[in-house]
């Protein structure tokens, strides 16, 4: 669990948000595609989260969005 709105738990060895997210860029991209203003409580928002470990990456390593996935309907089916 990463996030519980703006709820910030800690009991029994669960923490939320979770403590791992800002380092996470396979969470931080998509998460900045679907809500780049949301605050994470006690971190800040989403897209400086993102910026900053955008930041911290290698210089040979780069981050690639692919973007929102477009599914065609069958109404025929």
């Amino acid at each position: 669990m990463l996030l519980y709105g703006a709820e910030v738990i800690t009991r029994g060895g669960l923490t939320v948000p979770h403590p791992g997210l800002v380092e996470r860029l396979f969470v931080l991209v998509p998460l900045a595609e679907l809500a780049p203003a949301l605050y994470v409580p006690g971190m800040g928002r989403v897209v400086d989260l993102l910026a900053r470990a955008r930041q911290s990456l290698p210089e040979e390593e780069e981050v690639v969005s692919l973007g929102a996935f477009t599914v065609k309907s069958d109404s025929g089916h």
